[in-house]
């Protein structure tokens, strides 16, 4: 927190905490208040490098976003996202929006107020948030892990659309699913080797996997290592489950 006060205090003008550091600060995963302090201030004609400190500047920051906690001058969590769009990968602001809001930092509603907000004053990242917000309508539940955004990422690559933690079986409840396939009953199972590797969870998983294709529903299941390390293999997978094509 010293280090971050005097990133601050070296800033010119009133600084906020923001991008990268805000989004640590408010404890999202993935990010470090490792050096440069990134900081924010309203622009006000030039720009100056500071040593302490990455300096952004902003104009029109809205002013109910501009924080003071803990002794300490942030952006809101929802103003931090905004602003990673305008300097981060795309895939990482997704993973940070949708960790937000399951860690209940801002609300999906918040968020499309935001960016009706920010849209009307042009700045970047606005394009990102805006594909973002549109996937993200009333409803919407965030993914509750990596693994599982990274597959629904994957599959949103080839065409394919995912339906989230589906319980299936109605009046013979079967369970619930990693994934459903949208305009189906197709559904996708992922599979780690810390929870499915062991011989009683085979057994089980086996059990669950014939009551769904006895139900008429066909499985596809996917395991986590070729998710994270043959992303192309899983991509074609789902491809060819989604077009009723052979297994291969």
């Amino acid at each position: 927190m010293q280090r971050v006060a005097a990133g601050i205090l070296d800033a010119p003008g009133t600084a906020y905490l923001s991008h990268r550091s805000a989004s640590a600060f408010w404890r999202l995963p993935g990010f470090s208040m490792a050096p440069p302090i990134q900081v924010v201030i309203p622009w006000h004609g030039t720009k100056q490098r500071r040593r302490l400190a990455d300096v952004h500047y902003h104009r029109g920051l809205p002013a109910d976003h501009l924080l003071e906690t803990g002794g300490i001058s942030v952006v809101s969590p929802a103003l931090a996202i905004f602003l990673l769009a305008g300097t981060e990968h795309a895939g990482r602001t997704e993973r940070a929006l949708d960790n937000g809001l399951a860690m209940r930092l801002f609300t999906n509603a918040g968020m499309h107020q935001l960016l009706a907000q920010l849209a009307a004053r042009g700045r970047n990242g606005i394009r990102v948030m805006r594909t973002l917000l549109a996937e993200r309508q009333p409803g919407y539940v965030p993914p509750q892990s990596g693994l599982e955004a990274r597959v629904e990422r994957l599959a949103r690559e080839v065409g394919v659309e995912l339906k989230r933690q589906v319980e299936v079986g109605g009046n013979e409840w079967i369970g619930r699913v990693d994934f459903e396939v949208v305009g189906s009953t197709d559904v996708i199972e992922v599979l780690s080797e810390r929870f499915h590797s062991a011989f009683l969870d085979r057994e089980a998983d086996t059990t669950r996997f014939r009551r769904l294709e006895a139900s008429g529903r066909r499985l596809l299941t996917i395991w986590d290592a070729d998710v994270w390390g043959n992303p192309e293999v899983v991509r074609q997978r789902i491809l060819s489950f989604w077009r009723a094509e052979p297994a291969q």
